[in-house]
């Protein structure tokens, strides 16, 4: 058992159930809340942190199937146990493809409940550790992804400084080479006329 007890929701319009359900968990350290009615059940489930709901499938105005719709809506961290009267498989898978995560008989509530609330329990919260760790994964590719765009960043702004650096002592570079290169144009103007003079002598 956890340190900090978990909170069990018992759904069921006979009082004797719902006694004997409060009676033998806490006996093993839940905290029990106690609902007649699905009506009831809700307001619990708003006012309350409820880890497992034990809930009757055949109750009046709103059936077991219905509230465990409901509860797997509204509250999807919330495990879900059918217990019922009823011995019929076509009512298990029922309840199963409404989300329960198990079913059990009324007659054998002394013997099985508090094993298949502890299992259900354990189920439920390996799938909010492996949510955690997928969370954190999530996390850390975001984080991951986002120093890379700076750093792609980084890069582009460093890129174009050295380019335009470059494109600048070009600049400076070439500047000088074209003077010269006119100089030693004109400086050969007279040498070319000369030379022009000779040849027609």
């Amino acid at each position: 058992m956890p340190n900090d007890p978990q909170h069990i929701l018992i759904v069921d319009d006979e009082q004797d159930i719902r006694n004997l359900l409060r009676l033998t968990l806490e006996a093993n350290g839940y905290v029990c809340h106690m609902a007649e009615n699905a009506k009831a059940a809700i307001e619990v489930l708003r006012e309350e942190s409820v880890d497992l709901a034990l809930m009757d499938i055949i109750m009046p105005e709103m059936t077991g199937l219905s509230l465990a719709k409901y509860v797997k809506e509204t509250f999807p961290r919330t495990a879900i146990i059918f217990v019922t009267s009823v011995d019929d498989m076509n009512l298990a898978f029922d309840c199963v493809k409404e989300g329960a995560d198990d079913y059990i008989m009324k007659s054998k509530i002394r013997s099985q409940v508090v094993q298949a609330v502890g299992q259900a329990l354990e189920r439920r919260e390996a799938s909010r550790e492996r949510d955690r760790q997928l969370g954190h994964m999530v996390d850390l590719v975001k984080d991951q992804a986002m120093e890379l765009q700076h750093k792609s960043q980084e890069i582009i702004a460093l890129n174009r400084m050295f380019q335009e650096k470059l494109e600048a002592n070009l600049d400076e570079a070439t500047e000088p080479d074209l003077d010269w290169g006119l100089l030693n144009v004109f400086e050969s103007i007279p040498w070319l006329t000369e030379r022009d003079a000779n040849a027609d002598h």
